[in-house]
């Protein structure tokens, strides 16, 4: 009789606490690939554009375009990259979690020739995105804090 009651006790516990967990979740806001931003962590989003060129001002296609994230406690997290078109464009979405233009202070900008001698070689460079002057383009709501338009041109060196 008593295992009866354990079994019964503990499937009902077990029901409850999957219906509050499941009730918990929320499909607002929704981040700019449409997913739900779940336990309403705050967001800021970034569209970060540039051109790549030699220094002679030419443009260089084909280079490795990447960001990376830093952390106070010395952890890197590898966000996206991209590579540069044939005018030595680029442009890289970027979601941080965060509440103003001001996270983008934690990110810096790798620039790779990852290609070889096919275009040319150039000396691999890094820019830290601190002080970077971002354009607002879109208004944030609720955990959403808005979009920001961000223009990094780079000059690599030739090796």
């Amino acid at each position: 009789m008593e295992i009866r009651f354990y079994r019964w006790y503990n499937g009902l516990l077990a029901s409850l606490l999957a219906f509050l967990g499941y009730g918990c979740s929320s499909e607002d806001p929704i981040d700019m690939y449409g997913t739900p931003v779940e336990y309403g962590a705050p967001t800021v989003e970034f569209q970060l554009k540039g051109n790549v060129t030699d220094e002679d001002g030419k443009a260089v296609q084909g280079i490795k375009v990447k960001v990376q994230e830093y952390f106070e406690n010395n952890n890197v997290f590898n966000i996206d990259s991209v590579r540069t078109d044939t005018n030595g464009k680029y442009q890289l979405p970027l979601i941080l979690d965060g509440f103003t233009q001001k996270d983008l202070n934690r990110c810096k900008l790798i620039v790779e020739d990852t290609d070889g001698a096919e275009n040319g070689e150039f000396k691999n460079d890094t820019i830290n995105l601190n002080g970077a002057e971002a354009k607002k383009i879109k208004d944030g709501e609720g955990w959403f804090n808005g979009a920001y338009e961000v223009n990094v041109d780079v000059k690599l060196k030739k090796k």
